[in-house]
């Protein structure tokens, strides 16, 4: 009886500060997504984006902020998502990246370059979205790929026409 005792008197604090955290953490995203909403709230009153893409980002933010949370949670019971790279293409009305992925594998990309590719076309496409027609694959882009991808000039005047396709697609 006195060990049990001992182990309720010295166990029950630590499930307070757990908790405590915990409540914490569920808080904070909770601030985060007020603040979130807020300036989406803004940005739709300002014009600056249509209601329904501001319900689209309202979804996203609360996908993020809060089943994260319960994925951290509940690690064992998560399936690989990958790396999320269809879904970043799915919101830029890309669905079907497999012509893309055949056409880099075609040109001799293997999938490790492949996945870094496709990450950095994301920003190579919204700055082609950005700057438009004069859009021109800049220095830093192309010493990325050449030097950390290791592509070769073929290979990234692939990636630069490959992504100028896709940003028209996109628009």
């Amino acid at each position: 009886m006195k060990n049990f005792i001992l182990t309720v008197i010295l166990c029950f604090p630590l499930v307070l500060i757990a908790q405590e955290s915990s409540d914490r953490n569920r808080a904070d995203a909770r601030s985060r997504y007020e603040k979130i909403r807020q300036y989406t709230a803004a940005a739709v009153e300002r014009g600056d984006i249509t209601e329904e893409e501001g319900r689209e980002r309202m979804l996203a933010a609360r996908k993020r902020l809060f089943k994260d949370r319960s994925r951290r949670r509940n690690d064992d019971q998560v399936s690989d998502t990958g790396s999320g790279i269809d879904e970043h293409y799915a919101r830029l009305g890309i669905s079907d990246m497999s012509r893309v992925k055949n056409l880099f594998k075609e040109n001799g990309m293997t999938e490790s370059q492949m996945g870094l590719v496709l990450r950095m076309m994301i920003r190579v496409i919204h700055t082609v979205n950005t700057e438009g027609d004069e859009f021109q694959m800049g220095r830093r882009f192309t010493h990325y790929f050449e030097n950390d991808v290791g592509l070769t000039g073929e290979q990234v005047q692939l990636v630069e026409r490959v992504s100028k396709r896709l940003a028209g697609r996109s628009r």
